[in-house]
């Protein structure tokens, strides 16, 4: 019987002319790290300390002390400037508590909506002082018209009694009986709470007021 001939090893088909094979790409890890080189340390990230809270200017020191003494209510002289500066309080008196009546009871004459000139009522009501009345509103007594006059003033003098001042006059609501006010800034309420007639003490009646 014939021996089985082997098969000899076929060699790898040439490549199509022209055309040259080239080895795989390295992995985008790889790539990275032949670019860093093979004893050189990745990157590392810088992080920047916190940055100190910058302490606060002269101007501001100078002001912080100012308002401390002013707030013991004796007032002090501004170290900048030279202007007298203290925490007035403002008492609710007599005469606000009037022309808080008269506001009200001629509010309830008009359109809800309606905003009433203080000034011109008060004038012939001879009631408070306008500016006084005013000032009503920093017991949220009254509420005043955002707007603005032609010289770009916000003091147009037009307000309305609120519900806290309604309740006020009809003895159905209390306030702090001052309000205090700093560079005609305000800064608050403070003192006992008091009823409108408490307000308007002996100078008016209250029974007298309500019935006109």
């Amino acid at each position: 019987m014939a021996a089985a001939r082997r098969k000899r090893p076929t060699a790898p088909e040439a490549p199509a002319s022209g055309v040259t094979s080239s080895p795989p790409a390295p992995p985008a890890k790889e790539k990275q790290l032949s670019l860093l080189g093979a004893n050189q340390p990745p990157p590392t990230i810088v992080r920047k300390p916190p940055q100190k809270k910058r302490a606060g200017t002269p101007l501001d020191e100078a002001r912080n002390a100012m308002f401390k003494k002013a707030a013991r209510g004796k007032g002090t002289r501004c170290p900048c400037c030279e202007q007298y500066v203290k925490i007035y309080e403002r008492k609710l008196n007599a005469s606000m508590a009037y022309g808080l009546i008269v506001l009200l009871k001629y509010q309830e004459t008009q359109p809800p909506d309606a905003w009433i000139h203080i000034p011109t009522l008060f004038a012939e009501k001879k009631a408070c002082k306008a500016n006084d009345g005013a000032l009503l509103r920093h017991w949220g007594l009254i509420t005043g018209k955002n707007d603005k006059r032609d010289d770009k003033s916000k003091r147009v003098g037009y307000y309305r009694v609120t519900e806290l001042g309604a309740a006020f006059v009809r003895r159905e609501a209390t306030v702090p009986q001052r309000a205090r006010l700093y560079n005609q800034v305000f800064m608050g309420l403070v003192g006992d709470e008091i009823n409108i007639g408490d307000a308007l003490n002996t100078e008016f009646s209250y029974a007298d007021l309500m019935s006109r």
